[in-house]
């Protein structure tokens, strides 16, 4: 089979892409979760954070980061940007494999580009585990020349890379992918005791790498402080881990599809007439049949999807679409893309669909990802407004200058990002950046119920409360500015101009969104 991608496919891949994380990239201010952790802290609190999670590579790109004027806009160019280049990598890489046409390359790599799934890389906290992602597809790349050619330094170049992308540790599972490779390319797709001999000692710096680095990290870099047990395993039952396992089908493969069509609906109609014109004027069927291997690539499909699940499942992490949890679906687009298109080529040759068809549900599962990557991120954008709403009111209100404690009572919740629940450093966070000190405490009253447990992690400047002092609490209710809520979609449209145009007005205006009340518990 041919498998070349030509100028524009290349120029398709990079619009398409461009389309659904452009809200992504043009977030330039937007903080969420333990992205607090990290911004608007000293280097001495950022040394003693890092040194206790023992991840090198975490460190320098944050030490690097932070140091940028406007940080949090460059942390999102840097994923942006990164991203697609693991996309072109991964491109090449599919080139070698000689069951896959140029059609299959080409869809493979715009389903991988777009799966919309990590939405949570908007946060800068977990941009950092996508430097060790593309040194691995960058590594493999290097991978398929030194197969062609045997140089010694490449082959020491491309371990090096391999074994500094492990600092994404789950890529230590999903490394397998890197020996099935080297042993298809050198035996084929038949085993034998034999061929695993040979291959097994020809490739024996490529075996044990994992398990070096493991060993290394095990015995010299185990987290510390409060991060002591970080992703330990052997806390989850076998059970557990299977039923997880199964899970995962659910919430990072159905509920893709699940999302992306219930989103695309309302654009349905706009859909089919696309469909059309494409049918009268730009289908042809030459070059369009289906995939004789379809089923064993879905098989495999199948199979890279559990080794990427599979580390976040052992220590009780479950992905999810949505939320911080899709942080764990970091290494699931390769998988789900070869499942979602090989799935395709499936049911069509059971139903015995026309290559129009399955065209048509090609295009239409990569119009549903696009539109739900632009809603995933507009949530994002918005989440931002109210937040920085309510962080303007923080700034000169006299009762929240004059007092340290407060119970929060969040009534905008339903504006924040899939209903996330901000924890209490995000908000301290935002206080401090106000008030230039880290005095004051936000907490839900389930927490201010055992505030000994809070006072226990008080001693940890990162969660931006270090010199708080106990007082009578105070509740801080946080709600919608009812009086400006007529015509609210032109509101957010406006205020989104002004964010680009002219932020100072943009700070003005962005105040008008919320409203606080601040009030003396009750006893």
């Amino acid at each position: 089979m041919t498998n070349t991608t030509t100028r524009k496919d290349y120029l398709i891949f990079f619009i398409l892409y461009s389309i659904s994380f452009s809200l992504l990239l043009l977030n330039f201010d937007g903080l969420y979760w333990d992205d607090w952790v990290i911004l608007n802290q000293t280097t001495e609190t950022k040394q003693i954070f890092f040194s206790e999670f023992k991840n090198d590579v975490l460190y320098y790109f944050h030490m690097y980061f932070t140091s940028l004027d406007n940080s949090a806009f460059w942390y999102r160019v840097f994923v942006f940007v990164s991203y697609f280049i693991t996309g072109m990598f991964l491109n090449a890489i599919l080139k070698n494999i000689k069951e896959l046409s140029s059609k299959d390359i080409f869809y493979i790599t715009l389903l991988y580009l777009i799966m919309p799934v990590i939405s949570s890389r908007i946060a800068i906290s977990i941009i950092p585990f996508f430097f060790p992602l593309l040194i691995f597809y960058a590594s493999f790349y290097m991978l398929t020349k030194y197969l062609k050619n045997n140089s010694y330094i490449l082959r020491f170049i491309i371990l090096g890379g391999f074994y500094i992308s492990f600092y994404t540790n789950s890529i230590l599972v999903f490394y397998a992918l890197v020996l099935i490779y080297i042993y298809y390319i050198k035996y084929g797709l038949l085993m034998s005791l034999e061929k695993i001999k040979e291959f097994s000692i020809r490739y024996v710096d490529f075996i044990v790498l994992p398990i070096v680095f493991f060993i290394i990290k095990v015995l010299y870099y185990k987290p510390t402080g409060l991060y002591a047990g970080y992703n330990s395993v052997g806390n989850t039952s076998i059970f557990k881990i299977i039923f997880n396992l199964f899970k995962s089908f659910d919430t990072s493969l159905f509920d893709v599809i699940h999302q992306s069509m219930y989103i695309s609906l309302p654009f349905w109609l706009v859909i089919i007439m696309i469909l059309f014109v494409y049918k009268k004027y730009k289908f042809k069927e030459e070059n369009l049949s289906l995939n004789d291997n379809s089923k064993y690539l879905l098989f495999f499909g199948v199979l890279m999807f559990l080794l990427a699940v599979f580390p976040y499942v052992v220590v009780s992490k479950l992905p999810k679409v949505g939320t911080f949890a899709s942080r764990f679906q970091l290494l699931t687009p390769l998988g789900l893309a070869f499942i979602f298109y090989f799935g395709i080529d499936l049911i069509s040759k059971y139903f015995k669909f026309s290559l129009f068809v399955r065209q048509s549900l090609l295009f239409v599962l990569i119009f549903s990802f696009i539109g739900k990557n632009i809603s995933d991120y507009y949530r994002w954008q918005i989440d931002s407004l109210y937040m920085t709403s309510v962080m303007m009111n923080f700034k000169n209100n006299n009762k929240i200058k004059d007092n340290s404690t407060f119970i929060l009572n969040n009534n905008i919740i339903n504006k924040l990002s899939y209903g996330r629940k901000p924890p209490f450093y995000e908000w301290n966070g935002m206080m401090k950046k106000v008030y230039f000190d880290d005095s004051r405490l936000v907490i839900s009253y389930k927490a201010y119920q055992d505030i000994e447990r809070v006072n226990k992690i008080k001693i940890y400047p990162q969660y931006n409360f270090s010199t708080w002092k106990q007082k009578k609490p105070m509740l801080l209710n946080i709600t919608y500015n009812y009086r400006k809520k007529r015509k609210s979609k032109s509101r957010i449209a406006k205020l989104m101009y002004y964010k680009f145009t002219d932020y100072n007005k943009y700070l003005i205006e962005v105040k008008k969104l919320t409203y606080l009340s601040i009030v003396n518990c009750k006893d």
